[in-house]
């Protein structure tokens, strides 16, 4: 019977940076030490039907350093030291209930299969230690349950595979040529023993439960020296190099090196590998890591002390490690799975506009969250669901952890979130424009973010100078208006801001001349157009007769040639809107052309204001009125005469024409009005010809309109 001692140690718990083998994550994994003080070389690690985790210590050969351990979940160490000699190194729970060991006997006289009875740890552990039918130093190493019930085990100085019933009856099975040196064995699930040999060529052994030999593959790596051996979630067989530095694969119908892939193991010299609770592989590598790999061949690692050897799935979920071979302190480890795996997940996140709500959620299913921004820890973010109202500092890379009671998950990938600022448009004021003309600068701000362009909104069609310049001008090309402008900075992901400029069209048109509606041969005359108000500009022209004065007025004095008729023509400019106005004037040839204009003192000859020349006129009528030998000394010898026409009350928007009595009506008018508007214009307007200095008013309004005329001269 051995000794036991029963040690409880706390767990020391370490945050262990998490790497892939290609792109470092900068992650927490939580991991638990448990010390076992002064052992020597702890390997395989095994989960036992009590729930306990069980581990062989190999020592060094001297007194008390040959043991088998037990560990709980929660770290209790009991330890059952056996003969100096027995270097035990495998071990497997066994169909029996019973955990099993192979002792290796390095250095003593012989090997063994030793077997625990958990039921009676720690009072009075039962140990046995079976040799009858094993090779005295056959060195053996790995062992597991065969598809049969039995233990298989690798012996790795006998070149040979061994079979044990659990009543201990032990047959052993050469494997043959070439040299042979197995180290781990599995029962795979094609009903059949699969080894790692580490012999002349390093092979992948498979061996039937008979004890005969159904193919050696080599493998790719010529020296790789495979040792520990599983059967992946894949259903593949799964295995490392501990000198090729490779994780290897391959499928139950491999039947040559080149079925088998490798994936380098970043850290070096992994020696054992096991299927972990999340659909991967869990290895380890002497260089301090515990390695996963998932079954695409993708590795991640996790940084622990020195020495990583055995593994194991634990019933906690955790992959257990020994930790100290072949040297440094000598440990128990437990990796937490599901925080170093089970990370939580972001969705939302991207661009986002600056006072829009910012939601970036976590999933995972964990108590608690912690939330980051570059780096740095958001202080009260600790939801599922990270809200806010963004603004421009809130732009980086987001990540979370997950907690559950002592258990910190790695960092989740980052999420990147942009936050754009709001745009804010500003534009010039209202302008007027001919038709047809060209503006000023339109006056939009310059953006500070994103771009600004400028559209039309209604009103009209044209063209930009610049439609990307915040003073690009406009030049109208149709529609009345008013024309609207937009000027509109875009700065995705945000709503775009707009500011709009009105523009009021004026448009060109035909100017009425107010004339004379016949002219005596050489005679002088007036006409005049509509007064367009401040700034406009009025350019004559006379043809077949010259202009006596009020160029650059409204007002025009020209002398009519000798014969034929006179041509006049203005153009009338204001505010960029050019008009036209044109008229043609008969030359009588019955008239004697008079002796001059013969001015008079102004005298106000009609007003249908008063009793004397009511009522006001009807809309379309036509009435006559006599203005000579009456109050203001218009002789009945005047051809024609010069007034000053004002109109008042308009019920109507219109026009009147002033014409001799007996003459047809004209096409001119002599003064154009809109509805409840006063207006005035100058005329010259010729009396009738029968002597009785007769002219007719013409109301071309459809509505009533009183009307005054002022004479201040006359021609004879």
């Amino acid at each position: 019977m051995g000794r036991f001692r029963v040690v409880m140690h706390a767990p020391t718990l370490l945050a262990a940076l998490c790497a892939l083998a290609v792109f470092p994550l900068a992650a927490q994994a939580t991991i638990n030490q448990y010390s076992l003080g002064t052992d020597i070389r702890p390997l395989d690690i095994a989960a036992g039907p009590d729930g306990n985790l069980w581990y062989t210590v190999f020592g060094d050969g001297s007194a008390s350093t040959s043991k088998v351990g037990r560990i709980t979940p929660a770290g209790v160490i009991t330890e059952f030291v056996l003969p100096d000699t027995s270097r035990p190194i495998g071990m497997v729970a066994g169909p029996d209930g019973a955990m099993w060991f192979t002792e290796s006997a390095s250095g003593g006289a012989f090997s063994s299969i030793g077997r625990a009875d958990p039921g009676s740890f720690p009072g009075a552990p039962s140990v046995t230690h079976f040799t009858t039918g094993l090779t005295a130093l056959a060195y053996p190493f790995g062992i597991c349950v065969g598809p049969d019930g039995n233990l298989w085990f690798a012996e790795r100085n006998n070149n040979a595979i061994g079979r044990m019933t659990t009543a201990g009856v032990i047959t052993e099975f050469p494997i043959g040529a070439p040299s042979a040196t197995p180290l781990g064995i599995v029962a795979g699930p094609d009903g059949n023993l699969w080894f790692a040999d580490r012999g002349t060529n390093s092979s992948i052994g498979v061996m039937t439960t008979a004890g005969s030999i159904v193919k050696r593959i080599n493998t790719p790596t010529v020296g790789g020296n495979p040792t520990g051996i599983t059967v992946g979630p894949d259903g593949r067989i799964w295995f490392v190099e501990f000198d090729g530095n490779k994780v290897g694969v391959l499928s139950t119908s491999a039947t040559l090196p080149a079925h088998i892939t490798e994936y380098t193991a970043p850290a070096g010299t992994p020696y054992r590998i096991v299927s972990g609770p999340d659909g991967a592989l869990w290895f380890t590598e002497n260089g301090g890591k515990i390695g996963r790999i998932n079954t695409s061949g993708t590795i991640t690692e996790t940084t622990v002390l020195a020495g990583p050897y055995g593994i194991c799935l634990g019933p906690d979920r955790a992959i257990w490690f020994t930790e100290g071979y072949p040297s440094g302190p000598s440990n128990v480890g437990q990796l937490l799975v599901d925080c170093v795996v089970t990370v939580p997940t972001i969705t939302g996140g991207g661009a986002q506009c600056a006072a829009t709500t910012l939601t970036l959620t976590a999933s995972g299913g964990w108590t608690s969250y912690q939330w980051y921004l570059n780096g740095s820890a958001i202080g009260g973010a600790t939801s599922a669901t990270y809200t806010k109202t963004a603004a421009t500092g809130d732009t980086g890379s987001y990540t979370v952890n997950g907690t559950n009671g002592a258990c910190t998950s790695n960092a989740s990938a980052p999420v990147s979130v942009t936050v754009a600022p709001q745009p804010m448009a500003t534009a010039g004021g209202p302008q007027t424009i001919c038709a047809l003309g060209t503006t000023t600068g339109l006056g939009g701000n310059t953006p500070t973010v994103g771009t600004g362009a400028w559209s039309i909104v209604s009103g009209g069609t044209g063209t930009f100078s610049n439609a990307s310049s915040p003073s690009s001008t406009f030049t109208h090309t149709g529609g009345t208006g008013p024309v609207v402008l937009a000027w509109t900075i875009s700065n995705p992901p945000c709503a775009s801001s707009a500011a709009n400029v009105a523009l009021t069209i004026g448009s060109g048109q035909t100017v009425t001349i107010n004339a004379p509606s016949t002219l005596c041969a050489s005679s002088n005359a007036t006409a005049s157009v509509p007064d367009a108000g401040p700034g406009a500009t009025y350019t004559w022209s006379v043809t077949n007769g010259t202009i006596v004065s009020g160029q650059g007025t409204p007002n025009l004095v020209f002398s009519a040639g000798p014969s034929g008729s006179v041509k006049l023509d203005i153009v009338q400019v204001n505010s960029s809107c050019t008009s036209n106005g044109t008229v043609t004037i008969p030359i009588s040839t019955g008239c004697t052309g008079p002796s001059g204009f013969v001015p008079v003192t102004p005298c106000r000859r009609i007003d249908t204001r008063f009793p004397a020349d009511s009522p006001q006129f009807n809309a379309s009528e036509q009435r006559t009125f006599v203005l000579t030998n009456g109050p203001c000394t218009i002789p009945s010898a005047a051809k024609s005469v010069s007034v000053n026409m004002t109109v008042t009350q308009a019920a109507a928007a219109g026009d009147l024409k002033l014409f001799a009595s007996g003459t047809a009506i004209p096409t001119a008018t002599t003064i154009n009005f809109g509805k409840n508007q006063t207006r005035a214009n100058n005329a010259v307007v010729a009396l009738s010809s029968d002597g009785t200095g007769r002219i007719d008013v013409k109301n071309d309004a459809a509505g009533t309109v009183h009307v005054i005329i002022d004479v201040n001269g006359y021609f004879r």
